[in-house]
């Protein structure tokens, strides 16, 4: 008891002490003004602080507190010492967007100067904490067929009621695909292209705006349920892969010191798996090689032996890696995640739905049959592990595409949405 209550003590002259530092920071700013000070901010809603004598280099930092409920020793939770984000500046304003990700939060904003903090006020902020649940997005870009009549970039759809709505359009230059996300982040990553160039860019679905551009060449992008990660050339037929994370881009599971370098297998072009994003199931990366014939060819990379197998190819007009959980032989109350693809035939065969056996190399028996090509899928399981279904674009007819599902425990399909546009579909929250 006396530990705790030692620390406590720690922990509050530490608290006091930052405290003090702030009051004790000269006054850089004069006339500090704040728009709508008085009312709620909605997570990226844009924040102005106008002040005289302002300079170049300021920077908006912002300490966010929210309360916690019957937790009478830290009632409150913080996050301190959060760089804003700027989007304009002049000689004498700060425009910023107010933070997301947090509880419904009191802000307390400083104004950063050479290492030193003069505070400016505080605002409140609404909830952004990501959703229970997760969303349905279509993601409407170059691949897409139909994109002559509807314009390119993001919507959200409502899994529940079905509603749709637009959460960013595409500029003329401007492109986004192999998208993913880790749940729980509310950021859709992937790979943009804009002005000419391609890179590594996520959008903050909290906050709506492009939030972490990493300028690096990638291949494709791959992930599970808590990674995501982009391939990348390390040499003329080598392949590395790095962890695509937020606020911060590492290496996927590996020391600094240890870069994975994976030849290619003979007579693979890099540029062949840029067609579909990957998938991480069994500690495999299932990727899809496109190989301009008429024909597709599973490529797996052991990620434990770091070694990448092309195997024959396979006549489609699709092969689309998936990812589903199901339940451990081991133990059925818990689920494990499993790869497989998704094998649009081409001239008219039925879409078959196979996973990958990573012990034999082949296709497993299909698992379900649909008599239309796919154009993207997405694996939705509840937290309790009750509810599992498959959410599949289907190649639609003279009206457009549709979505359908698949539902594990019935081993049914059911009509979702007619007459989408997208070129891909994914689950995030």
């Amino acid at each position: 008891m006396k530990k705790i209550h030692f620390l406590l003590l720690i922990s509050l002259l530490l608290a006091a002490c930052s405290d003090d530092d702030k009051e004790k920071q000269p006054a850089f700013v004069t006339n500090i003004t704040i728009s709508d000070a008085g009312k709620t901010f909605n997570p990226g809603d844009a924040v102005t602080v106008k002040a005289d004598g302002l300079q170049s280099g300021d920077q908006i930092i912002l300490d966010i507190y929210w309360p916690i409920a019957d937790n009478p020793l830290f009632p409150e939770g913080y996050s301190r010492y959060t760089r804003a984000v700027t989007t304009e500046q002049t000689t004498n304003s700060i425009t910023f967007l107010a933070p997301g990700h947090w509880p419904a939060s009191r802000v307390e904003m400083f104004l950063e100067r050479a290492g030193q903090l003069q505070p400016l006020g505080q605002i409140s902020v609404a909830d952004g904490q990501s959703p229970e649940e997760p969303y349905l997005y279509g993601i409407t870009n170059s691949h897409a067929i139909y994109t002559p009549t509807v314009p390119r970039g993001i919507t959200r759809i409502d899994l529940v009621t079905q509603e749709i709505s637009e959460v960013i359009q595409f500029h003329d230059d401007e492109d986004f695909h192999l998208a993913a996300n880790i749940p729980g982040t509310n950021i859709l990553c992937g790979i943009r292209e804009k002005d000419g160039s391609s890179f590594i860019d996520g959008y903050d679905l909290c906050m709506h705006y492009w939030c972490n551009p990493v300028e690096r060449n990638a291949i494709t992008i791959c992930s599970d349920f808590n990674n995501t990660v982009s391939l990348e050339m390390a040499g003329d037929k080598l392949l590395t892969y790095c962890s695509i994370s937020y606020p911060v881009y590492t290496r996927l599971n590996m020391p600094p010191i240890h870069t994975p370098e994976i030849p290619l297998p003979d007579g693979l072009k890099p540029e062949s798996l840029s067609r579909y994003p990957g998938v991480i199931a069994d500690a495999h990366m299932l990727l899809s090689a496109n190989n301009g014939d008429g024909t597709f060819s599973p490529v797996v990379i052991d990620i434990a032996k770091e070694k990448m197998h092309c195997y024959d190819p396979i006549k489609a007009e699709a092969l689309i890696p998936f990812r589903i959980m199901e339940p451990s032989p081991e133990n059925p109350n818990s689920l494990q995640c499993k790869g497989g693809y998704i094998v649009s035939r081409a001239n008219g065969g039925d879409t078959q739905f196979c996973l990958w056996d990573t012990t034999a190399g082949n296709l497993k028996e299909p698992f379900a049959t649909y008599p239309n090509a796919v154009r993207s899928a997405a694996m939705y399981y509840s937290k309790d592990g009750q509810t599992r279904k498959l959410y599949v674009q289907f190649a639609g007819y003279r009206e457009g595409d549709f979505i359908e599902t698949y539902d594990f425990q019935t081993k049914e399909w059911r009509m979702f949405m007619f007459y989408v546009p997208f070129a891909e579909i994914l689950l995030a929250r």
